[in-house]
């Protein structure tokens, strides 16, 4: 019952106001106003320009030359072998295949499968990828399983927005917008590009609010030292009245 209310809040919930459009050489595509892109070599990193939140959640964009193995066939076939995780402490995680299927958005088939613990464990990677003339592209979002349900509505409107912009000609413009060369799309590191704030957060498990701890942690020391100050006033008037 709980897979399947994730999958319909990854797959099913309508679109989100305040949204920005991001565009680069090769897709465009919706994003909340709070959220920022940067470049970073050849992908595109994009998350919430607040500093918690974007331990929670992240965008990761990236495009490549068409190979043999860059067909929408071979991004599904690939979406459904066991893939495993490593965790911030180097253990292994076995990634739980929620949801594959081929998708059209504005006119366009993607595939678009849904991944726990693809990339990093206790978080969700939805996976889109496609090809247009020669150049292949991969958009990602992933976000900690504990904050699906916080982000599933601007995912669910970012991929409904998706359009892609890539042709033959931006091959020979690689400078706008750089083209990896793995020998499959799918093929590409998305957790080596992960920040770290996020792998530190990978062993929290549900039930847990691991990524409020520090929040918290800061939350009590205040009040700890709050109270300490209280009762070293008190201390202090009670001995001078003695006096």
């Amino acid at each position: 019952m709980k897979t399947t209310n994730i999958i319909l809040l990854f797959y099913l919930i309508p679109c989100f106001a305040n949204a920005k459009l991001f565009q680069n050489s090769y897709v465009k595509f919706e994003l909340p106003d709070n959220w920022q892109c940067n470049m970073e070599q050849t992908e595109w990193i994009c998350k919430s320009a607040d500093k918690t939140a974007s331990r929670e959640a992240i965008v990761i964009l990236t495009a490549k030359e068409v190979g043999p193995l860059d067909t929408v066939t071979e991004y599904e076939n690939y979406l459904k072998k066991p893939k495993v995780a490593v965790g911030a402490k180097g253990q292994s995680v076995t990634a739980q295949i929620k949801q594959i299927q081929r998708r059209t958005v504005k006119n366009h088939e993607w595939v678009d499968g849904l991944l726990l613990g693809s990339e990093i464990p206790n978080f969700y990677t939805r996976y889109l990828a496609t090809t247009k003339s020669r150049v292949a592209v991969l958009v990602t979002f992933t976000a900690h399983q504990r904050f699906y349900t916080k982000y599933s509505k601007d995912f669910f409107n970012a991929i409904s927005s998706l359009e892609v912009l890539a042709s033959d000609a931006l091959l020979n413009q690689r400078s706008l917008a750089p083209i990896g060369s793995d020998s499959s799309l799918l093929g590409y590191n998305v957790g080596g590009v992960i920040p770290q704030d996020m792998l530190n957060e990978a062993d929290c498990i549900d039930g847990e609010d691991c990524l409020s701890t520090s929040s918290e942690d800061d939350f009590a020391n205040t009040v700890l030292a709050l109270v300490v100050l209280i009762l070293a006033v008190s201390a202090y008037l009670v001995l001078r009245k003695k006096k």
